[in-house]
């Protein structure tokens, strides 16, 4: 007679597989949509931060950064992105490698640094950058588009599916975008 052996029965493991299979599948939608709202509260508080930036240099300095006065940045060329980074130069007063920029620091009404940026917030340009690692867009000229924001100037995420169009408002592009007039 044989002795009893220890262990599993192939059925016990295959309905133990079964049962944890079903709790992921259970589990990972709610996950993912966490994550995705995760982002979109992190995005909205980076443009809480970047308004109350711009909001306090132009409170002390008396007028906005001053490329940020001069276009709207929406697009992805090698002058929009040195406009972009030259707005956060201005609010944090150093420059992509953490020098300073005496231009700022040496100004008695700049009161800054107004914006710190984590490392991993700045591309190598040295663009602030949303949760799904693109620039967030500005606009304070009202030439050619009607700003949303009467308060200060337009601040935008493109959203998780990374597209902004300026010219239709309406546009598909737009349903995701994370903007600091829709609070």
């Amino acid at each position: 007679m044989r002795g009893r052996q220890k262990g599993f029965t192939l059925i016990e493991l295959m309905v133990s597989v079964a049962i944890m299979v079903v709790l992921a599948g259970i589990a990972l939608p709610t996950m993912m949509f966490h994550y995705k709202k995760a982002k979109v509260t992190k995005a909205t508080a980076q443009i809480s931060r970047l308004e109350s930036a711009i909001d306090q240099f132009k409170n002390d300095m008396g007028y906005y950064p001053p490329a940020l006065t001069a276009g709207e940045y929406f697009g992805d060329s090698a002058t929009e992105r040195g406009k972009r980074k030259e707005i956060i130069e201005a609010l944090s007063g150093f420059d992509i490698n953490k020098n300073r920029i005496a231009l700022y620091w040496d100004d008695p009404d700049w009161n800054g640094p107004y914006l710190e940026c984590k490392g991993n917030e700045l591309d190598t340009n040295g663009q602030m950058l949303d949760p799904w690692l693109q620039p967030f867009l500005f606009d304070a000229t009202p030439s050619g588009r009607v700003l949303k924001n009467t308060d200060t100037v337009d601040i935008i995420s493109k959203g998780a599916d990374k597209q902004w169009d300026s010219a239709n408002e309406s546009s598909d592009k737009n349903d995701d975008n994370i903007c600091n007039w829709q609070k």
